[in-house]
């Protein structure tokens, strides 16, 4: 996508004229300014939608990162957008949004009171699917074209783990995920998806997520010998679970530390279990997101919609 802006606009979008699509298009097709004081508008695409970037020249100064854009100048009006930390919300004009980076909603400026719509969390879209190794992966999907790794696995009866891995970070680190098991209301039994450790040179996982492994219907932290090879789970919640939900794991060099929440946001993460991160694999060395299934006639499928390592 290419978005045009001056050189002090840094690609920063922001929408500056509530105009009927008609004449938007009009607009664009025109290259026609909106406004005035070095106004522009363009659009990467044939129809309306596709990628549109308005700006206003003459506020070029205050369309930098970490404020609403003020009333006034060229152009006449509008709404604008601004982001940046929640204590450092500008005072803002009708109309305006916020978004937050540590917050976990959306503000929105109505008669005069900034108004909160939510819960939201910031996503960090998952690499390519050509960037994860595949294990056990044989007949099973993965597509990245619409943002969120999509994936479903290949049927197949037995219990079978598969799995993309990524190399793990050297330890401290922490993996932290927003993951949905999409056909989680069809389930029989023994089916799964979360994300996991794994021991490359023994082929040993332990998966963290939702499932209905063993007795459980919730989340389970379950351990496998081999890909084909269910040994047993640390443990296995009978509560349901949220979906999606966001999940985190901590290899902290001594132990493997595993977390959930349901906003995904700091101060709302459980810690649910903590083991040495030696106790049941001996070099944990590659980090996944993983589908298990046992039965032949209904596929495991999941969206990955957040993955961060830091």
């Amino acid at each position: 996508m290419t978005i045009k802006t001056d050189d002090e606009l840094k690609a920063e979008i922001v929408f500056r004229q509530p105009l009927a699509a008609a004449a938007l298009h009009d607009i664009i097709d025109s290259k026609a300014s909106v406004g005035s004081g070095g106004s522009g508008v363009t659009r990467s695409g044939s129809t309306v939608g596709d990628h549109l970037a308005v700006w206003n020249g003459s506020n070029a100064d205050s369309l930098k990162d970490g404020g609403v854009v003020p009333e006034g100048g060229g152009g006449g009006g509008g709404s604008s957008i601004g982001s940046g930390n929640y204590a450092d919300r500008l005072v803002g004009s009708n109309g305006d949004l916020y978004l937050a980076r540590d917050g976990h909603h959306i503000d929105q400026k109505s008669d005069g009171v900034w108004t909160a719509f939510g819960p939201l969390a910031r996503l960090v879209l998952p690499p390519a699917v050509s960037a994860w190794e595949q294990v056990n992966w044989g007949n099973s999907s993965a597509d990245d074209t619409k943002g969120p790794l999509i994936m479903k696995s290949q049927v197949s009866g037995g219990q079978t783990l598969r799995a993309l891995q990524l190399t793990a970070p050297t330890a401290p680190y922490t993996v932290t995920a927003l993951l949905s098991c999409d056909n989680r209301y069809q389930w029989p039994s023994w089916m799964g998806c979360g994300i996991g450790v794994r021991d490359s040179a023994t082929g040993r996982s332990v998966m963290f997520g939702p499932s209905n492994a063993d007795t459980g219907n919730g989340i389970s932290l379950m351990r496998w010998v081999s890909p084909t090879g269910y040994m047993n789970s640390y443990f296995a919640d009978s509560t349901f679970f949220t979906n999606p939900i966001w999940l985190r794991i901590q290899d902290d060099g001594m132990n493997l530390n595993f977390f959930y929440s349901v906003l995904g946001v700091e101060g709302t993460w459980m810690q649910r279990f903590t083991v040495s991160r030696s106790d049941f694999l001996a070099t944990p060395d590659k980090i996944c997101v993983i589908l298990y299934q046992e039965h032949g006639s209904v596929q495991s499928s999941a969206t990955l919609w957040s993955w961060e390592v830091t």
